[in-house]
């Protein structure tokens, strides 16, 4: 069940955030997600000479893990309360 939480977070990430800001009411700020896909780029991007950098993305992550999490929930809640998925 965890990886599919995963995937349905990172395939989200690249949805416009006015889609789940203003229609969906899951985040609580644009700011906060256009940080949060920052991160997600340096980590997800293999660049081998920046190890240092992929190191601190990973810790962002680590320390936003609470925050993500809840998104997550709202995400699964409105499509369990719509019966969008079976």
């Amino acid at each position: 069940m965890g990886d599919q939480r995963i995937d349905v977070v990172f395939k989200s990430w690249s949805a416009p955030k006015s889609v789940f800001q203003k229609k969906l009411s899951i985040i609580d700020s644009a700011d906060k997600w256009l940080s949060l896909r920052e991160i997600r780029n340096i980590v997800t991007h293999e660049y081998p000479d920046n190890e240092e950098e992929i190191a601190d993305g990973l810790n962002q992550l680590s320390r936003e893990a609470h925050y993500l999490s809840s998104l997550l929930d709202k995400l699964i809640e409105y499509i369990k309360s719509r019966k969008l998925l079976d």
